[in-house]
C-alpha cells in the first residue's frame, strides 16, 4: 500500500505529580504529548505515540519526522521497512538524533502491516511465546534506604516478583545499606536489579557491584557511560553480577552489536523507542546467535511499549518486560491499557497490528492541534 501522508496530533493531558530524588524535581502535571498517524491509499492508518510520556513531547523530534522523514516516506510502499531502515545511516549523517524519530515511523508501518494481514505483529514476526514476566520499577523518588524497603513491600503486595531499583543521587554508603536492607526484606527468591543511570565512576561501580554480587542481584544496569569501554570491560571481568547496557540515546544497533561481539557486557539492551520494531527484532536475533539475552527497556509510552511486547513475544532470549510506575505517567491513549496478571506476566495481544485499540473519543477531546 502506498503511503499518502504523515500527520502529528498534539495532545494535552494532565496527570498527578510525582516528586523525584534526582536532578529533576518531579514528573507529571500538565503534559503535551503527540501521536503520529501514517496514512495509506487503502485507508489503513498506522498510529504510534511519540516520545516519553512523562515529559512534554520533543518538538525537535516532531520536526525530524515531518521535515526529514516525511518526504522520504510518502509515496513509498508501507511494506518497504527494510529499505527505509537501511537509509538511516545516510539520512542521519551519523547522528543518533534521527533514530528515535524513525522508530516511531517504523512502528506505524508495522501497525499497518498487521492490520492489513488481520493479525497482531508478533504473529507476523513469528510467535515464540504468549506471556512474558515483568519487573516493576519507579524513577528515583526515594531518598533513604528504608523508603526503598517500603517501595519493595508495596510491590510485593501487588504480586510483583521482580524489582529494579533506581537509586538516584544516593551516596555509595546509602546505596550499600539500601541494597542490603531490601534484599533482607524481600528474601532470596525475589529478583532484584540496580540501575544508577550511568551515574557512577569506576571505583564506585566496583564497590557497589561487589555488594550486588553478595546480594545476588540479577543485573547491574548502566553503572557508568557505555562509551567508557575499558571501564565496562573491567567491571565485566571483575563482577559476578551481569552488566546490562545501555538505555543511553547513542547506544543503537551497531553499538549493541559491538558489545555482543566483544562480550563487554553480558546483557545488551534495546528498545523500540530507539530501534523501532525492525531494529529491535534484529538485535534480539543477533543476541540469540551469541547465546545472550537482549533485555528490552521501557519506552514510557503505551504504543511503543506495545511494540516492545510484540518483539518479546517473537523471541525467547528476553527475560523481562520493564513495568514502569506510576503507570499513569506513561500510559495514555488506549481504550484498555496493558496490565500484568496475578502471575506478574503480560499476555500476548490478539487484535491486529500493535494489538491494542485507541480511544479516539479521548484523543479528539484532548487534541489541541494537528501538525503536518
Amino acid at each position: 500500500m502506498k503511503i499518502t501522508d504523515l500527520q502529528v496530533d498534539i495532545i494535552e493531558r494532565s496527570m498527578p505529580v510525582t516528586p523525584l530524588a534526582d536532578q529533576r524535581s518531579h514528573i507529571g502535571g500538565d503534559v503535551e504529548s503527540a501521536l503520529l498517524r501514517v496514512m495509506t491509499e487503502d485507508g489503513i492508518q498506522g498510529t504510534c505515540a511519540i516520545g516519553d510520556g512523562t515529559n512534554d513531547v520533543d518538538r525537535d523530534q516532531v520536526e525530524r519526522i515531518l521535515k526529514v522523514l516525511k518526504p522520504v516516506v510518502v509515496g513509498k510502499d508501507s511494506n518497504d521497512r527494510e529499505w527505509l531502515w537501511n537509509q538511516m545511516p545516510s539520512l542521519s549523517g551519523g547522528s543518533p538524533d534521527l533514530y528515535p524519530a524513525y522508530s516511531i515511523v517504523d512502528v506505524c508501518l508495522w501497525d499497518i502491516a498487521g492490520q492489513e494481514a488481520g493479525m497482531p505483529i508478533h504473529k507476523m514476526l513469528g510467535t515464540a511465546r504468549n506471556a512474558v514476566d515483568v519487573y516493576a520499577t519507579y524513577p528515583p523518588r526515594q531518598s533513604t534506604p528504608e523508603s526503598y524497603v517500603t517501595e519493595a513491600e508495596y510491590l510485593i503486595s501487588e504480586k510483583h516478583k521482580a524489582y529494579k531499583i533506581h537509586p538516584g543521587t544516593m551516596s555509595t554508603a546509602e546505596v550499600l545499606e539500601m541494597v542490603t536492607k531490601v534484599r533482607e526484606f524481600v528474601g532470596d527468591d525475589f529478583t532484584l536489579m540496580l540501575d544508577p543511570n550511568s551515574g557512577y565512576d569506576l571505583a564506585q561501580s566496583l564497590e557497589i557491584g561487589a555488594a550486588l554480587d553478595e546480594m545476588n542481584f540479577y543485573w547491574f544496569e548502566d553503572p557508568l557511560p557505555f562509551e567508557r569501554s575499558q571501564d565496562i570491560q573491567k567491571l565485566t571481568d571483575t563482577l559476578k553480577t551481569p552488566l546490562c547496557l545501555s538505555d543511553a540515546p547513542g547506544f543503537l544497533f551497531t553499538q549493541a552489536a559491538e558489545t555482543v561481539k566483544t562480550g563487554r557486557a553480558a546483557l545488551p539492551r534495546g528498545t523500540s523507542r530507539k530501534l523501532g520494531i525492525t531494529g529491535l527484532k534484529k538485535l534480539g536475533s543477533l543476541c540469540e546467535g551469541f547465546g545472550v539475552n537482549c533485555e528490552i527497556g521501557t519506552t514510557k509510552n503505551s504504543s511503543l511499549d506495545a511494540a516492545n511486547l510484540n518483539v518479546m513475544f517473537s523471541i525467547e532470549n528476553c527475560a523481562y518486560f520493564e513495568w514502569w510506575l506510576p503507570k499513569h505517567s506513561t500510559q495514555w491513549g488506549y481504550s484498555e491499557e496493558m496490565e500484568p496478571d496475578d502471575n506478574a506476566q503480560l499476555v500476548a495481544p490478539t487484535l491486529p497490528g500493535l494489538g491494542y485499540e485507541w480511544d479516539w473519543d479521548w484523543i479528539k477531546n484532548h487534541k489541541i492541534t494537528i501538525v503536518e
